[in-house]
């Protein structure tokens, strides 16, 4: 699994950029487990056939409340 850390850059502020943070509560998960929720739509980040390769697709796709590797982000780090 790749764990190079990325840096993200954004043109301009729209609503179709901004996510916030839902944390998952499926038994099993990690403290630092969330979904990625669009601002817009209320959709979380999903990728598609939950791919662990460089440059995978992230589709917009309905929010599940159960075990979805597909849609959980592991955030490490901050403060």
């Amino acid at each position: 699994m790749d764990t190079t850390p990325r840096r993200w850059r954004r043109a301009r502020t729209v609503v179709n950029q901004q996510f916030a943070l839902r944390k998952v509560t499926y038994a099993g998960n990690d403290p630092h487990d969330f979904q990625l929720v669009a601002g817009h739509s209320g959709k979380c980040a999903d990728i598609n056939g939950v791919s662990t390769a460089v440059q995978a697709v992230a589709i917009p796709w309905t929010c599940k409340s159960t075990s979805r590797l597909d849609q959980t982000w592991r955030l490490w780090g901050g403060r």
